[in-house]
Parts: C-alpha cells; sequence; structure tokens
C-alpha cells in the first residue's frame, strides 16, 4: 500500500470515528432536532410571511419562534396537561368502580350480548385504567417543571431558531458532501418536505382538528373527560374507515343509555357534518401538491415509533416513514430511467 493509500485510510477511519462520536453526542437531543426541523419544515409559509414583511432573516426567525412559542407550544403544553388530568380521573373511577362512560357503556353491551350468549364476558375496564394511568404517569413526567424540562426546552427553541435562519445553508452545505450527489441529495430534501407536508402538515393536523371538534361536541351535550376522549378521536382518525367513529359511536350509545336520545342525536348530527367533512375540505389546503400517505402508515409509524424511541416515536416515527417513502420514489424514478432503452443510432 502506497503512502497516499495509508493516509487515506487512516483520514477515512478517522472521519468515521468523528462521526461516530458526534452522533453518540447528539443522540440524547435526537427527539429536540427532529421536532425543532419538523417545525422549521412545516412553518416555511409563516416565515416567509413574517420575512416579507421584516425583510431581515434573523428577526423573522425570532418573531417566528415567538409565534410558534405563543400559537402552539404553549397551548399544546396546556392541551397535554389537561390530558393528562382527565386521563388520571378516569383512571380512578375506573378502578373504584364508579358509573361513567366506559362503566355504562361496557355494561349496556353485556346486558344486550347476554341475551344471545349467557356467558359472554366484555369487561374491559382493567386495560382502560392500565392505558388511562399510564398515559397520566408519562404526561406529567413530560409536563413536570423540573430544570431539566425547561433546559430541553431552551435547547429546542435555540435549535428551531438556527434552523429557520440557517436551514438553506445546511441543506446546501450536506448536499455539497453527500456522495449522492448535490442535485440528488437537494432532490431528496425537496421530496421529504413534501413527505414531512403531507403526514405532519396534512395528516396529523387533519386528525387534530377532528379531534378538536369532536371534544367541541362531547363538551356541549355533557360528555365527561372530553379533551381525553377528544384526544382518543384524533388517533381515532388515523385508522382508516373507523376515525372519529371510535368516540363518537359510544358516546351517543352513553347518552341513548342515560336517558338523552335528544343529544344523542345532536351529537350524531355534529359528528356527520362537522367532524366528517373536515377531511375532504381542509386536505388539499393544507397538503396542496404534497405526496399523499395512506392513514394506515401514518397510525403504525406513530405506535412503532412510540414503542422504539418512546415519546420521541411521536415524532421519528413519521419522519422515518416519510424519508423511506422519498427514498423508495426516487429508486423506482432510478430504476425506471435504468429500464429506458436507448435510443438506436
Amino acid at each position: 500500500m502506497t503512502p497516499s493509500a495509508h493516509r487515506s485510510a487512516f483520514f477515512l477511519l478517522l472521519l468515521a470515528g468523528t462521526v461516530l462520536l458526534a452522533l453518540r453526542l447528539f443522540l440524547p437531543f435526537l427527539l429536540l432536532l427532529s421536532f425543532a426541523a419538523t417545525l422549521a419544515v412545516i412553518l416555511q409559509p409563516l416565515l416567509q410571511g413574517v420575512r416579507g414583511a421584516l425583510k431581515r432573516d434573523g428577526i423573522a426567525a425570532g418573531v417566528t419562534v415567538l409565534l410558534t412559542l405563543f400559537l402552539i407550544i404553549l397551548p399544546l403544553a396546556g392541551l397535554l396537561s389537561q390530558i393528562a388530568q382527565e386521563a388520571a380521573e378516569l383512571y380512578t373511577q375506573v378502578v373504584s368502580g364508579h358509573p361513567g362512560v366506559i362503566t355504562d357503556v361496557i355494561a349496556f353491551a353485556e346486558r344486550q350480548i347476554r341475551a344471545f350468549a349467557p356467558g359472554f364476558s366484555f369487561d374491559i375496564r382493567p386495560y382502560v385504567g392500565q392505558i388511562a394511568g399510564l398515559v397520566a404517569g408519562n404526561l406529567q413526567r413530560v409536563l413536570t417543571g423540573t430544570f431539566n424540562t425547561f433546559f430541553n426546552l431552551f435547547l429546542g427553541i435555540l435549535a428551531y431558531f438556527y434552523m429557520l435562519r440557517d436551514g438553506p445553508r445546511f441543506t446546501t452545505y450536506l448536499a455539497s458532501i453527500s456522495p449522492l450527489g448535490t442535485d440528488e441529495t437537494m432532490r431528496l430534501f425537496r421530496r421529504l418536505e413534501l413527505s414531512i407536508n403531507s403526514i405532519i402538515r396534512g395528516s396529523l393536523t387533519i386528525a387534530l382538528i377532528q379531534g378538536v371538534l369532536t371534544g367541541i361536541g362531547l363538551t356541549i351535550v355533557g360528555i365527561p373527560n372530553p379533551v381525553l376522549w377528544a384526544s382518543v378521536a384524533a388517533v381515532g382518525a388515523l385508522i382508516p374507515n373507523i376515525g372519529t367513529a371510535l368516540v363518537l359511536i359510544p358516546a351517543v350509545a352513553f347518552l341513548f343509555i342515560t336517558g338523552h336520545p335528544f343529544r344523542g342525536i345532536g351529537l350524531t348530527v355534529w359528528g356527520a357534518v362537522a367532524v366528517g367533512s373536515i377531511d375532504n375540505l381542509l386536505h388539499p389546503y393544507l397538503i396542496g401538491r404534497g405526496a399523499r400517505i395512506h392513514p394506515f402508515f401514518i397510525l403504525f409509524s406513530i405506535v412503532g415509533g412510540l414503542s422504539v424511541f418512546g415519546i420521541a416515536g411521536f415524532i421519528l416515527g413519521p419522519l422515518t416513514v416519510s424519508l423511506l417513502q422519498t427514498l423508495l420514489e426516487m429508486y423506482g424514478e432510478w430504476k425506471q430511467h435504468r429500464n429506458v432503452p436507448s435510443p438506436e443510432v
């Protein structure tokens, strides 16, 4: 091996070791960086609007961070706190056996089914109690006002600011050193951006809006713990052919069981008109020409991400699916291009 080859091998070994060490350093902050990068991508329209008014990148990025903090982050923290509180209340209710939505609906279903199958048992209350306790415990730990929580929030906001201000510079540099080449890497970034918008700004936002509308309907008709059930409805909205009916049907049944048929009819109409039509109305505006990903894969990316990465999986799961879809599309185009016969001379 020549001295030049020795130097190249040593350099590549040193580079690989340094990259692995850097990944180890950044691994504890993977959720923060992923969340900051995702926000920077999906809130580009807001940044462009502020930048057009202020004409300065740094100030525009700072104003966008403040708007995001007050319009998204703080309301989201309040929502999570309310979900944790209602989950704790549901856990106490189920464990103590007090009457409620779960106990009444299960008792009604058991009575109806036992008319045909006397030995049938349909008691899912222990599982509901376990899930409610798990949700309440995890959210309360996340929202605890410790130094670590505020420090991570500060780092996340700082990362978000720099990604807004210097994002194009970062992507240009990464493209310039990428083994794929500058053009292919920039194409990859653009496709990934479309895919992220499709999942986060499209499907997840629509599911969140459907959950909010479901919560409004539940609050109006007097269903207990409406915020908790609205969050379940938002998750259900990601399930094809099920959607918010996962919550609305038991809620309507509860109203009829407890002697409120007119409220049940009203909630049925609300669910069909207000909640059910949201996807068709908002999808073209929120996604535009972005690539549509089937809700089935989005749901499993979130559930699988939570099981693999913990709470970070809520972001990392969909991001992984976005990257996979982007790479598969590029591979399909590359394969199709290879199979095109060369023109005869």
